[in-house]
């Protein structure tokens, strides 16, 4: 099974899990979830900001 295919059973399966399950993936993926969440740097965001002006002008 590819990743995108785990995404998705992922996915679905956390829209019907009961609370304790939820709490228990979220208690073993939390400090990647926190991680991942830090804010932009402002010389990536004017980048990101510069590749969609580029993508909308062309």
């Amino acid at each position: 099974m590819n990743t995108n295919a785990m995404r998705e059973r992922l996915h679905s399966f956390l829209e019907v899990a009961n609370d304790k399950k939820i709490k228990a993936i979220y208690s073993m993926t939390e400090a990647e979830i926190k991680d991942s969440s830090e804010d932009y740097s402002a010389e990536l965001k004017a980048e990101l900001d510069n590749r969609h002006d580029n993508y909308k002008a062309n």
